[in-house]
């Protein structure tokens, strides 16, 4: 059927783009490399705590150095304009550091990216997911509300 297509359409967009890296652009940033100011444009993509990418310079740019650019730092070398970027780290976020959830904030699991968290709840509360609705996150309930929910 033609709604049976559509779900299936769109399940698999949801899913490609789940595998889908994009890169982070930076266009015309002055960066400083030893003594040298050159101007410069980068497209960086982050693995992880991982990262790579490319650099183009003016003409003129020569030398290395070390560059923080968001996320990323890593060292720059570049020769005649084309830059090479080595040892590229790029910052992560840690779910453990985010502060616990309240009550009636959502947690858990979800199908919410760059983390696929919407984080934990505090202690004495429990992460309730909808079970008709599997990619959404659940919500901080205490224990005793979970209980009494469930009786008839």
């Amino acid at each position: 059927s033609l709604s049976m297509k559509f779900f299936l359409i769109c399940l698999l967009a949801v899913l490609c783009a789940e595998t889908i890296q994009t890169a982070e652009i930076f266009k015309k940033v002055k960066v400083t490399l030893g003594k040298k100011t050159c101007v410069c444009s980068f497209s960086l993509e982050a693995n992880g705590a991982q990262c790579n990418g490319k650099a183009k310079c003016d003409k003129k740019c020569k030398g290395s150095g070390k560059v923080k650019m968001g996320i990323f730092s890593f060292i720059l070398k570049v020769k005649k304009g084309k830059g090479a970027i080595l040892k590229c780290k790029a910052e992560t976020e840690s779910v453990t550091s985010a502060p616990a959830k309240q009550e009636g904030e959502s947690c858990g699991s979800c199908m919410c990216p760059p983390t696929f968290s919407a984080g934990e709840c505090e202690e004495g509360l429990t992460c309730v997911h909808d079970p008709n609705i599997a990619d959404a996150p659940g919500i901080c309930t205490t224990v005793e509300s979970t209980c009494n929910s469930e009786d008839p």
